[in-house]
């Protein structure tokens, strides 16, 4: 799978909805955050908390899943919280299916 359009959206994950996530990311990380100056598209948000999957068109690696603080300022150094995926199935098995279970009270 290398679309968006083709993932199977698990609750609590959806198709990202809300204005303005990418560019709350900018405003939190700082300059030594691995998302600092890199391009971030958000194609994924948890419908029960701040957690965002971003897609990064040019990194090596290509998905980020971010728990935005919605601060507008720039947070400290491990902040907002990131975990980088390799591929859309990677943060799927690793991310979206764990969170589903949990969620649904099977974990």
């Amino acid at each position: 799978m290398n679309r968006v359009d083709d993932i199977a959206w698990l609750t609590p994950w959806q198709q990202a909805q809300a204005a303005g996530l990418a560019v709350e990311l900018q405003k939190e990380v700082g300059t030594a955050h691995p998302l600092y100056q890199q391009q971030a598209i958000a194609i994924g948000q948890r419908c029960d908390c701040d957690d965002v999957l971003f897609h990064l068109p040019a990194s090596s690696v290509p998905y980020a899943m971010v728990h935005l603080t919605w601060s507008g300022k720039t947070e400290p150094v491990g902040w907002p919280a990131t975990s980088l995926y390799t591929s859309l199935e990677d943060w799927i098995k690793q991310c979206m299916q764990p969170d589903h279970e949990t969620y649904r009270g099977e974990a």
